[in-house]
């Protein structure tokens, strides 16, 4: 019942209990070397790390979050985001990547405007299969009696939604599967930013940040 551990995000690796286990395997195969190729945000290898492998591991993380890293200096209360077009949101599992980045950047109770087409909206199956939990204490209790990644990745989505409202803009015929997620499914950016424009006035917020994240699978942002 305590929901996604927060230090298993994206950057943290010290007392990260997924980076430990990662590494407590790679530990048991007792590799004796590594090479790894950085991709950059067009999909080209930019950067070689090779030699001890936690060594040349952890120098990947510095080259990484080095071209990925994005400054920003305040919560925004909305945020625009998309997981960066084609191959990236080929289905709502793929377009999770812009999720991460909103958790980031979004203050909490604050509206996040998620865009994807989602053309394959029902791959793999056992990821939509994973919301029929009416609470996120049902989910998680069903999660630790059989964890998968779709299944974990759902729960994550679906934590979220109670921590935000998202509003997904996608293809009308995405919007039955999208409501099972406790997302509001919209058709286009305009309709999701009245309705965003609507919530902030009821809220009583005539001043707000906005951020806008068009690539969220090739960055890291980070608060200055």
């Amino acid at each position: 019942g305590s929901g996604i551990n927060p230090h298993t995000r994206s950057t943290l690796l010290d007392n990260n209990p997924v980076s430990d286990d990662m590494q407590e395997a790679s530990d048991m195969i007792k590799p004796c070397f590594l090479v790894h190729s950085i991709i950059n945000a067009e999909g080209k290898i930019c950067n070689m790390v090779g030699g001890d492998p936690y060594e040349a591991w952890l120098e990947g993380t510095k080259l990484v979050y080095k071209i990925q890293k994005v400054p920003f200096t305040k919560e925004a209360d909305v945020s625009f985001a998309c997981a960066g077009g084609y191959p990236k949101d080929v289905s709502l599992y793929q377009g999770c990547k812009c999720y991460d980045p909103s958790d980031v950047v979004t203050k909490d109770g604050g509206i996040i405007i998620a865009i994807m087409e989602a053309s394959d909206i029902w791959e793999p199956a056992a990821y939509l299969g994973s919301f029929k939990y009416d609470t996120e204490e049902e989910m998680e209790k069903a999660l630790r009696e059989h964890f998968t990644i779709p299944f974990f990745v759902a729960f994550n989505l679906f934590c979220m939604t109670h921590k935000y409202t998202i509003y997904l803009v996608t293809k009308p015929e995405n919007f039955e599967a999208i409501k099972r997620t406790n997302q509001i499914p919209v058709a286009t950016v305009e309709e999701a930013w009245k309705l965003a424009q609507a919530q902030l006035e009821k809220e009583g917020e005539t001043d707000y940040n906005i951020a806008v994240m068009a690539h969220c699978a090739s960055i890291v942002p980070y608060k200055k």
